[in-house]
């Protein structure tokens, strides 16, 4: 820091009444790592135990994956004042809990804290300099699904003893008192001393009779073989400003149908959702798992067997996904990475039989709606011989209805859709080079590029299925008749 720096520095602290000291006032006192709602509701809460108020504009922080940077959330200050409270939120945060009208909101220059919190996560508070270490929450623990980590006094060090469950009602206490204040910090007991060999043993008088062996339990039936089903598709990222919800999809690949009651999904914290009873999957068939069914049907009308489970938040960042039986044995196992800023698109598994950690054959969904939930996955679409161009209705009527045009080609086929009037002029461009081949379908409802209806007549629509170098293009085309009455 230069002389004019430090002069700049000592009167910003002078105007806003904080001391250097002060920093060190700051305290993590409650981590809400395993919320109800993983994408809105993490927060980590921060407590002023001092006189005087404390800016921490830029202040950063880490769970060891990542680090944030402090920001206002929603035009919020970011001076904490004395005996004052502040949340650290998501920036996606949707109100999930009542707050103190005074609490500070906070959040950060990315859409999740830290990589997304997780229970095992410690947590480190820096100064603006990102070097100087604040405060920690360096013993994390597993207060269960939607209960907050709360500090009991604020005036003790960041101990294991000094961290317990939230016994509030609603599971937290953001913007409010802990709920555990005052409890007892209940710290490990000595070791026993030894005691000397002529003590060691008590006199044979003294001696407990020693106790009838339990008689041995029944044999338990076996278990039957485990069953081979298949995550087959998931919804890790969806547009939630379009209304998706997340949800999985099971493929049963045996020839039985499978009970998949007490059957379980497990994320990489240990946060579980448990299938109700009397849900089964068909031989050959598919199960939509969603935490909200009818945010998914809004979505998804066609989709047939759907079953709602408080399914653990599936981090947009990355995850585990775990799926148990009712014997607690581990079916299916998929790790998956982060898909970057691409929201609404699925990742599909390309062949059920590979297995589920080989990362290339997880891939992201090329289906016009963005996944395939109770339908054959978009990248396991086999699509034999030449590119195929169906349209129906022809004739159509754009003034009663929309004309459907189909086409089947590659999966990592470029495709273009375009529609010319019978002179050879351009009318419409439906696609242009969309990365989504397979058996697809795309409307026109008989407008032009200015969406004016056509005259009736016959138009031609072009299929061109872009390859690389070594594949060139491939072009189809079909006439569609436009008709005023049919």
């Amino acid at each position: 820091m230069n002389t004019m720096q430090f002069r700049l520095t000592i009167v910003l602290i002078l105007l806003c009444g904080i001391s250097p000291s002060a920093f060190g006032a700051i305290v993590i006192n409650e981590v809400m790592a395993n919320p109800l709602d993983e994408d809105t509701g993490e927060f980590i809460e921060l407590f002023n135990t001092g006189p005087g108020p404390i800016d921490v504009l830029d202040w950063q922080f880490t769970d060891g994956d990542a680090t944030d940077i402090i920001q206002p959330f929603r035009d919020s200050q970011t001076a904490i004042p004395p005996k004052g409270y502040a949340l650290i939120l998501d920036a996606e945060y949707a109100d999930d809990y009542d707050l103190p009208p005074d609490t500070v909101l906070l959040t950060t220059k990315n859409t999740t804290l830290g990589n997304g919190l997780q229970i095992n996560d410690p947590i480190t508070l820096f100064d603006d300099s990102g070097t100087k270490v604040i405060d920690t929450y360096a013993h994390p623990f597993n207060p269960k699904n939607g209960i907050s980590a709360e500090r009991v006094d604020v005036t003790v060090g960041d101990i294991p003893e000094n961290w317990k469950a939230s016994i509030d009602p609603s599971g937290s206490t953001p913007g409010r008192e802990n709920s555990v204040v005052g409890a007892a910090i209940d710290k490990p007991p000595d070791e026993k001393p030894e005691l000397p060999d002529d003590e060691s043993k008590p006199p044979d008088d003294k001696l407990e009779p020693e106790p009838e062996k339990p008689s041995q339990p029944e044999p338990e039936e076996p278990l039957p073989p485990i069953t081979a089903l298949r995550i087959n598709e998931i919804m890790h990222s969806p547009d939630t400003k379009a209304g998706q919800t997340e949800w999985l999809e099971l493929f049963n690949p045996t020839p039985q149908p499978v009970n998949l009651d007490k059957w379980r999904v497990e994320d990489a914290s240990g946060r579980s959702g448990i299938i109700p009873e009397n849900i089964q999957i068909l031989a050959g068939g598919f199960l939509i798992v969603t935490k909200n069914e009818s945010d998914f049907r809004s979505q998804y009308p066609d989709a047939i067997e759907v079953v709602e489970i408080k399914l653990p938040a599936l981090n947009n960042s990355g995850d585990t996904i775990i799926l148990y039986d009712f014997a607690n044995r581990e079916i299916d196992t998929v790790s998956y990475t982060g898909s970057g800023s691409i929201r609404g698109r699925s990742l599909e598994r390309v062949q059920p039989d590979l297995p589920s950690d080989q990362q290339t054959n997880w891939q992201l969904s090329v289906a016009l709606a963005g996944a395939t939930p109770g339908e054959t996955n978009s990248r396991s679409q086999k699509i034999q011989g030449k590119p195929k161009l169906t349209i129906t209705p022809t004739p159509f009527n754009p003034k009663v209805s929309e004309t459907t045009i189909r086409y089947e080609a590659s999966t990592d086929a470029s495709i273009t859709v375009q529609i010319f009037d019978s002179a050879g002029r351009l009318v419409r461009i439906l696609l242009d080079r969309r990365e989504a081949g397979g058996n697809q379908a795309v409307n026109w409802d008989g407008r032009d590029e200015d969406g004016e209806r056509v005259p009736v007549g016959i138009y031609i629509c072009q299929l061109i299925i872009s390859g690389n170098r070594k594949q060139p293009a491939t072009r189809v085309a079909k006439t569609i008749v436009v008709a005023e009455k049919l």
